[in-house]
């Protein structure tokens, strides 16, 4: 009896009678049971993982063939998602992305906006409910939410849940706040009103200020136009603020 393994279109071992031959990527991993000649690999990963052939022949001349196929299984790792931003700002009007990356892949998942649910998927097809059929955009394959035309009443919690091919679901919750935007030219307007106000403000208090400042001036011209200074004659002496009476003419 003779024969060989294959994997793929690769041989892998082959024997006559008690004889192997092994390749050499597959010594010390491989062992052939005999007389039955089924193969004993060791060591496995995921690389090993397709499909094996064999082909037996007897010295007289019956030959038989058969086909395997070896899945290696990924050793399980715990499933962790990763939030780039908890919280998001958004003007109204604006896309906010709910970005999130997922530690493996991810088979099914689903976004909720306080317990209603915006948009579900399995594989590669997705649906969404119907108040945000043309809004609510999901990112495959990670499963981020992309939110379009927000407005005040979209403020809030998102949670997001993933399955992934090997694990139990995780979820996440991000908080969105649209903030409202203000008008620019009101804003311009109002200044310019107070500017105004201001300015003749300081014009009234200005003129006021003038005009106190005339009446002392002129009540001070007219104190000193009321007083006169009489010098005597031969001995020098002053006789000031002597009031002058006026004599009307009859």
């Amino acid at each position: 009896m003779f024969g060989n393994w294959q994997f793929g279109m690769k041989h892998i071992v082959q024997w006559v009678g008690p004889v192997l031959d092994a390749d050499s990527n597959y010594k010390g991993r491989i062992k052939l049971l005999l007389p039955s000649a089924s193969p004993l690999l060791q060591s496995v990963t995921p690389l090993d993982s397709g499909n094996y052939s064999i082909r037996m022949e007897s010295y007289v001349g019956f030959s038989t063939t058969a086909q395997f196929t070896l899945q290696i299984l990924a050793e399980p790792r715990d499933f962790t998602l990763l939030i780039e931003n908890k919280w998001i700002n958004v003007t109204v009007g604006g896309n906010a992305l709910f970005s999130v990356n997922p530690s493996a892949r991810v088979k099914s998942g689903s976004w909720n906006f306080t317990g209603k649910m915006i948009a579900w998927w399995i594989a590669t097809t997705v649906d969404r409910n119907d108040d945000y059929r043309w809004r609510a955009n999901i990112v495959l394959p990670n499963g981020s939410l992309l939110l379009q035309s927000v407005a005040v009443s979209d403020s809030g919690d998102y949670t997001v849940s993933l399955t992934p091919d090997v694990g139990g679901e995780t979820t996440a919750t991000i908080t969105l706040h649209v903030l409202e935007i203000t008008n620019k030219e009101n804003i311009s307007s109002v200044g310019i009103i107070i500017g105004i106000v201001i300015i003749i403000f300081a014009v009234i208090i200005g003129i006021t200020i003038w005009g106190i400042r005339k009446k002392i001036s002129r009540a001070k011209g007219g104190s000193q136009q009321n007083n006169i200074r009489v010098a005597s004659p031969g001995n020098g002496l002053d006789v000031s603020a002597v009031p002058i009476t006026h004599k009307s003419a009859l």
